[in-house]
């Protein structure tokens, strides 16, 4: 609470484009002590260095600006709502592409959930586009191929 309550304010100032790649810890303000203080943080080392947003789109908002995240959380919002309607009421049955979309949008679902309390791995985050950008290629296959079905 205490991480994101002083990152917030940092969000304004970051609105357009932001302060950089990994530039969370020269930004947020270190020096505030009576706030560590008042947030049991004084139970841990007070010159403990804040380094990351434990949030990953707290940390893609101050990082690349407001609307980077926007645009990001735009991305992110369009794949799971194509992906939500191709597989509402479709039965998976044998067939391996709906398996696929369904594997896929629960995976990409489970770690955009837990971005909201962890910020993101350098080793996990080409996996996660990998996924989304596998996802995306599943959703177009399966609705050219429901296309191709309704034209017959």
């Amino acid at each position: 609470g205490y991480i994101w309550s002083r990152s917030n304010p940092l969000l304004l100032k970051s609105a357009i484009v932001g302060t950089g790649a990994d530039t969370f810890c020269a930004v947020f303000p270190q020096n505030d002590y009576a706030g560590r203080y008042n947030t049991k943080f004084a139970y841990f080392d007070s010159s403990i260095l804040i380094d990351k947003p434990h949030n990953m789109y707290l940390g893609a908002g101050v990082g690349t600006g407001c609307v980077s995240l926007l645009a990001l959380l735009a991305l992110f919002g369009m794949y799971l709502v194509q992906t939500f309607r191709l597989l509402w009421k479709r039965e998976l049955g044998s067939d391996f592409l709906n398996y696929a979309a369904a594997a896929i949008f629960l995976s990409v679902s489970g770690f955009l959930c837990a971005g909201l309390v962890n910020d993101s791995s350098v080793s996990v985050m080409p996996m996660f586009y990998s996924l989304l950008g596998a996802g995306i290629a599943v959703n177009l296959l399966l609705k050219a191929r429901d296309a191709n079905a309704a034209a017959k």
